[in-house]
This record gives structure tokens, C-alpha cells and sequence, in this order.
């Protein structure tokens, strides 16, 4: 699977896991390290998109840890 990254492309090569609602995978972009990308499934109803968007926030807080790239 490839995607677009604003730095250049990056292929996904391993999943790491799969939950309810997203899978997690291993990605690869030239010249950088290898980084986890999750990737949610499309919204099922409000409950589910509700629930992304509080993983999303508690993930922005975490911008900056040293064990987080």
C-alpha cells in the first residue's frame, strides 16, 4: 500500500495489528527510519468517529515525548 506523507511517499510492509476500528501498520519512507502508521476504517456511525477523535486528541498531547516519533 503507498500513501502520501507532505515530506515524499511512504509504503506500508507489515501490519502490526488489527482492531475494531483501524489497522496498525509498519511504513517505510526513503532515507527515514520505519514508523507505525494507523490507518481507521471508515465510521460506522457517530460512536465509533467519536471515539477516533478522542484517540486523535489524547495523541496531539503526546506531540513532543521523546519515545514518540
Amino acid at each position: 500500500m503507498m500513501m502520501s506523507e507532505e515530506e515524499g511517499i511512504f509504503s506500508t510492509s507489515k501490519m502490526l495489528g488489527d482492531g475494531h476500528q483501524a489497522k496498525v501498520y509498519v511504513a517505510k519512507t526513503p532515507g527515514k527510519s520505519p514508523q507505525c502508521v494507523k490507518i481507521f476504517e471508515p465510521f460506522k456511525d457517530v460512536d465509533t468517529m467519536y471515539n477516533a477523535e478522542i484517540e486523535f486528541k489524547v495523541a496531539q498531547s503526546l506531540v513532543g515525548h521523546p519515545n514518540i516519533v
